[in-house]
């Protein structure tokens, strides 16, 4: 029995573990663009609209574009409607969380998706070479720096990498029961990040070359087909979805995917995703990936592992070329893009360590202790250098700024900002409007015409925004220097809200601001 396997239960606590420590340090606060856009879609599903009408936009044509109604996260339809932009799969896991569990649930979802990655890893590990390789790879992903730092917000990636891999974790079963559990497993994935689609369908044609090679013409021992089809359905269903909210199967709430992807992008990223990764993870995962593209480990690893070997490579090489070639980021944590190769890398690390632990020389024993405790503990201390583990108070500030800019403005006020655009509405409900979405010449416009219809207009903005909204508006508007003195300020000057009609005040103004670690629910949906 499986309990009685001490490494598959080492492999059960391990993931468990996992859950507990990003779910105890982890984020139960919606903070910027991804983490609200998530949350707020999947209280759109929960209440059956996902098409937000928003009439109010056209009681009287606005000066400026009506794009800037629509807070970070979502997009307009219409004039006078908005659509969510990110795919619906995580949101779908955050709801069942809610109807479960309450608001609080929605927070777990990330965590439990951790936990699985790495029994995932275990199993595609166990599978393709021993449980032992299985239950090292697992530690490897539950140490690694990426994983630990993206588990502790309400993002997708993680949730990603997870349904992969458990969906290869089934594949490579290679049995009829396999099959149809993984054909659920990838519907879910390809609805959680449908632009990885292209990893079922390798995971297709794997089955089918099993399938041929074992089973010739006895076509019901297939399990190709099962896969194949139901995996379809998630296919289906988004382009259902993208049809109608965006118009059109093919579009996602992106727009036009061929303004992200482009082959400048390639060596740009080429050298900051393995910098990151050298950095991050460690030097030996740069070599993992080496070996893991050119499957000269796996190959070698054994009679197990062969015939796995093109299927995790292939996966693998796609990860990392769509990536490469996407926009190109300035920070280590996009690495959270790379997630789901990450369990073929570590168990590609685990066979090597694995095959060193078992040579005969007493100092090749001990050199693989030496390494994996090295790697593992690396992943730890970038993780804690980088501020992993104390992400879930630091995004406690969102809806801290939401509620107290609640109390000092009116129902009717509305809101300039940009990476609050969302948590204000969320959290404090009022409307608010994106000035990125403002053009320069139209600020001045919008402010009388906001004060004209009743609405008196606030700026609120982070400090690292403030430089930014000086560029764009100098020049053009009379508040463009945002020199006065705010309302508010929160975070000891990290948020400030300032109010437009009374730009002549002189006093001490308010320094407030309290973090929290408690799940804080939204409010009702702000309208005019």
């Amino acid at each position: 029995m499986w309990f009685r396997d001490r490494l598959f239960v080492l492999a059960v606590l391990l993931a468990c573990t996992v859950t507990g420590v990003t779910w105890h340090f982890g984020a139960r606060a919606v903070g910027g663009a991804d983490s609200y856009g998530y949350a707020s879609q999947a209280d759109a599903w929960l209440s059956g609209h996902l098409i937000i009408e928003q009439p109010w936009v056209h009681t009287d044509v606005p000066p400026f574009s009506e794009r800037a109604f629509a807070p970070l996260g979502w997009r307009l339809k219409t004039e006078t409607s908005m659509v969510p932009i990110y795919s619906t799969g995580y949101p779908m896991m955050m709801a069942t969380a809610k109807r479960l569990g309450g608001h609080g649930a929605i927070f777990v979802v990330a965590p439990l998706c951790a936990g699985l990655l790495v029994f995932a890893t275990f199993l595609i590990g166990a599978r393709v070479a021993s449980r032992r390789v299985g239950l090292l790879a697992a530690a490897l992903v539950a140490t690694s720096a990426t994983v630990l730092h993206m588990s502790m917000v309400p993002m997708s990636d993680v949730p990603s990498a997870a349904v992969w891999t458990l969906a290869l974790a089934l594949t490579l079963m290679h049995t009829r029961r396999g099959a149809i559990i993984g054909w659920l497993v990838a519907a879910l994935a390809i609805l959680v990040r449908p632009n990885l689609v292209v990893l079922a369908a390798l995971m297709t044609l794997w089955l089918l070359v099993q399938d041929w090679s074992r089973h010739r013409g006895r076509w019901s021992q297939w399990c190709a087909p099962w896969f194949a089809v139901f995996a379809g359905a998630g296919v289906v269903t988004n382009a259902s979805l993208n049809t109608a909210f965006y118009g059109s199967a093919t579009l996602s709430g992106y727009g036009d995917l061929g303004n992200f992807y482009a082959w400048a992008h390639m060596w740009p990223n080429v050298r900051l995703y393995l910098q990151w990764i050298a950095s991050a993870e460690s030097p030996l995962a740069v070599l993992a990936l080496a070996a893991t593209i050119c499957p000269v480990v796996l190959w070698g690893a054994g009679d197990r592992a062969r015939p796995a070997a093109w299927l995790i490579a292939l996966s693998t090489a796609y990860v990392f070329a769509l990536y490469c070639g996407y926009l190109v980021f300035e920070s280590w944590w996009y690495l959270r893009f790379m997630l789901p190769m990450w369990p073929a890398l570590a168990v590609t690390t685990a066979i090597g360590l694995v095959w060193l632990w078992e040579h005969p020389q007493r100092w090749a024993r001990a050199s693989a202790v030496a390494v994996a405790l090295a790697v593992m503990t690396h992943g730890v201390v970038f993780a804690v250098q980088h501020d992993s583990f104390t992400i879930g108070l630091t995004e406690s500030r969102y809806p801290a700024v939401a509620r107290v800019v609640s109390g000092v403005t009116d129902p009717d006020a509305a809101i300039i900002t940009l990476q609050h655009s969302g948590t204000v509405r969320y959290y404090g409900g009022r409307i608010t409007l994106r000035w990125d979405f403002i053009e320069p010449e139209q600020l001045d416009p919008a402010l009388r015409w906001l004060s004209a219809h009743g609405h008196r207009p606030y700026l609120l903005l982070d400090k690292f925004e403030l430089e930014k909204f000086r560029d764009r508006f100098a020049g053009y508007s009379e508040i463009a220097d945002v020199r006065w003195t705010p309302s508010v300020t929160l975070f000891r000057g990290e948020t400030m809200l300032f109010d437009v009609a009374d730009r002549t005040r002189d006093v001490v103004t308010t320094n407030t601001g309290a973090y929290t670690r408690h799940a804080v629910p939204p409010v009702a949906r702000p309208h005019w």
